[in-house]
């Protein structure tokens, strides 16, 4: 689980810093091995949760708030324990 200050990502728009995209929630979504949810907050854009393919093989899903509280994301995670108490 990722939980960063960025926003999906906008296409065609110029990197802001050392040539980094300011939002760029997407790519690391579907880049980075490992990750099953990217919890954003910073374009507070509609739809307020997507998917993508991850780096993994697996979806990634990516939720963000809306802008001043218009809207929450929640983000139900099921867990299984094995037999002995871990994930």
């Amino acid at each position: 689980m990722v939980l960063a200050h960025t926003g999906l990502d906008e296409d065609g728009r110029p990197p802001i810093y050392r040539q980094m995209a300011e939002n760029c929630a997407t790519t690391l979504a579907s880049s980075v091995p490992g990750i099953d949810v990217v919890i954003a907050g910073h374009t507070h854009a509609a739809p307020h949760a997507t998917v993508v393919d991850g780096a993994s093989g697996h979806p990634v899903l990516i939720a963000q708030p809306g802008a001043w509280a218009s809207a929450l994301a929640r983000i139900d995670i099921p867990l299984v324990l094995d037999g002995d108490g871990g994930c």
